[in-house]
């Protein structure tokens, strides 16, 4: 469990109804394994993008989208995550989906929570961005 995750707030000034989230991470830290990485939508509603996978490998720096080809479960390459390069080098699918958010309301605080399941790894956090798709407005 996380009792202690780094948070990184997205507000959202809008209300409308959602119909696609993705959501880039970029951080550095040894052992990416003992990573657990989660959404928080301003309902409460919480999705797993990743969690306790990539063993060995170092940084993360990919864009989760439900669309994706691939899961993140897979990725077992290490990545760059220094800041002159481009944000979420690659696309993977969450863990969870995202889809779990489609037809909420955007409006309020959306949380990244990112937890350290281990100790005496360290790391950094770097950059985060949320897309929020708004849904179209229905057709009389």
């Amino acid at each position: 469990p996380c009792t202690a995750p780094l948070v990184r707030s997205f507000v959202v000034a809008s209300s409308y109804t959602v119909s696609d989230v993705n959501i880039g991470v970029r951080l550095s830290h040894s052992y990416r394994g003992d990573l657990h990485i989660f959404l928080v939508s301003p309902g409460g509603t919480s999705v797993t993008l990743q969690e306790n996978i990539g063993g060995t490998r170092n940084n993360l720096n990919v864009l989760y989208d439900d669309s994706a080809g691939t899961s993140i479960t897979t990725h077992t390459a290490s990545n760059d995550s220094s800041t002159s390069g481009p944000p979420y080098q690659r696309t993977f699918s969450p863990t969870g989906s995202l889809a779990a958010f489609n037809g909420s309301n955007a409006l309020g605080t959306w949380e990244l929570r990112i937890c350290d399941s281990l100790t005496g790894d360290t790391g950094a956090f770097s950059r985060a961005d949320l897309y929020l798709t708004e849904a179209p407005a229905a057709l009389a």
